[in-house]
């Protein structure tokens, strides 16, 4: 029977992904913010799912939404709105994302802006908050349970050394051309709800991974990538609604492991996944009287002085003509498209240096207890190697790294990982902090989860 101190509710909110929108996750192909990538129809439905946990003394609630990111406006207008309600304080609720490379916008980050793009933010972040509010409806008394173990076969660290020392992506070179330069994390982690008769409620489960199977050219089609697949299985076989939390992937991706870059790609890593988590559902036990606890902890962390305005105007100047003049000599088209990401990513950086780019990057680590397990959340593209160092360090047992959550400044690479170059440590949007902003959030991670074991 289910220990009455514990409530969990579970719920679903489709997400109607507006087509004709911007895929967000993926290059403008125009070479221009206004060029996008727009989206002729949905693959997969995507969806915001959410848990929320009541015991004697704490509440925690966690949603995810099928997006590529979680900008601090949606981070604040859906913990209002569930505060407004009495549901949850504010620091009790972790938001995340998928990571989806093939969802819509959800802010003006990457240039999408305009009345039309207000309207859909509106509808977004209500969708979001009112999947909280309805698991909060549906708490009902519950068991939970816990397990984790492997899976192989999807992730694969993206960083590759090449024959001359150099550091690339493996999404820019075949995989099979270099030797990756780090690690990756295969642990899945795994909690399941069930109510008194047994029936199953919902479950999470945490993976890190870039669930992206497709580039620019490759689908048009709005989806939720490999994380969408496996969790349309699990949900069919395990029953209940099921949350998937990504974790410190901001150097893992599957590109390792692909054959083609199709759906077919698409279907057979999300069923490989689905496969792990029933397996490690299977063994999960059972917990006595859990916990439910949270805490969150602000962090500041260095910026890298970023170019100037000129350097930016004269950098894009030089991209643009290397653009013309690969396409005006019927280059390569491998070469065409290489130079196109590289004016996209300056061209982001550019809009977002016009409308004023914050002069700090604050970063809310957030710690919540679920029984044995210790969620930790983080507002950035952890690297793996950072992820691995919480996990060891951890006091708990089962301490999970999810992100991105609770906003976003971009990556936070190694301090290793500046010197050898790379997409990653590239002066762009998504990457402004400091070489030591890694280590920084490691041991600032490490000791939340030693206060939420010890206590101050």
């Amino acid at each position: 029977m289910p220990d009455n101190s514990l409530q969990v509710g579970f719920a679903r909110t489709d997400i109607p992904p507006p087509v004709g929108f911007p895929i967000v996750g993926r290059m403008r192909l125009g070479g221009t913010l206004k060029g996008t990538m727009n989206s002729t129809g949905v693959r997969r439905s995507l969806y915001a799912r959410a848990a929320v946990f009541k015991a004697a003394g704490g509440r925690a609630g966690v949603v995810v939404a099928d997006l590529c990111f979680c900008p601090p406006d949606l981070v604040d207008s859906v913990r209002a709105t569930v505060a407004r309600e009495g549901v949850l304080q504010e620091h009790e609720l972790m938001i995340c994302v998928t990571h989806t490379h093939s969802g819509p916008p959800a802010s003006e980050m990457f240039g999408f802006d305009g009345e039309e793009a207000e309207q859909w933010f509106e509808v977004l972040y209500g969708r979001i908050a009112g999947a909280v509010l309805e698991a909060s409806r549906n708490c009902a008394p519950a068991t939970l349970s816990v397990g984790k173990g492997v899976v192989k076969g999807i992730a694969s660290n993206r960083r590759l050394r090449l024959p001359d020392g150099t550091v690339t992506m493996n999404f820019l070179v075949p995989p099979s051309s270099g030797t990756p330069v780090g690690p990756v994390d295969e642990e899945v982690a795994y909690l399941a709800c069930h109510n008194a008769e047994g029936r199953p409620l919902g479950f999470l489960s945490n993976f890190a991974c870039h669930p992206q199977v497709f580039l620019e050219r490759e689908s048009l089609l709005f989806g939720s990538d490999i994380y969408g697949v496996a969790l349309d299985r699990l949900e069919a076989q395990l029953g209940g609604i099921g949350l998937l939390l990504n974790g410190a992937e901001g150097n893992l991706n599957v590109f390792g492991h692909l054959r083609e870059r199709t759906h077919e790609d698409e279907e057979r890593l999300g069923g490989l996944l689905a496969e792990g988590i029933m397996r490690i559902s299977r063994k999960a036990q059972t917990v006595p009287e859990p916990l439910v606890e949270t805490s969150s902890e602000w962090l500041d962390l260095p910026l890298r002085q970023l170019p100037s305005r000129q350097e930016v105007n004269a950098e894009l100047e030089r991209r643009r003509n290397r653009l013309q003049r690969l396409t005006d000599s019927d280059a390569d088209s491998e070469d065409i498209w290489k130079a196109q990401r590289e004016l996209s990513h300056m061209e982001e950086l550019d809009y977002a240096m016009r409308r004023g780019l914050p002069d700090r990057a604050r970063l809310e680590l957030q710690a919540l207890r679920l029984g044995p397990a210790l969620l930790l959340g983080v507002p950035g593209e952890l690297f793996v190697e950072c992820g691995l160092e919480i996990k060891k360090r951890s006091p708990f047992a089962d301490t999970w790294v999810v992100g991105p959550c609770n906003g976003y400044v971009g990556y936070i690479p190694t301090r290793e990982s500046f010197a050898q170059g790379g997409y990653e440590v590239n002066p762009a949007l998504t990457s402004r902090v400091a070489p030591e902003s890694g280590e920084l959030v490691v041991e600032a991670l490490v000791a939340l989860a030693d206060k939420m074991k010890h206590g101050p």
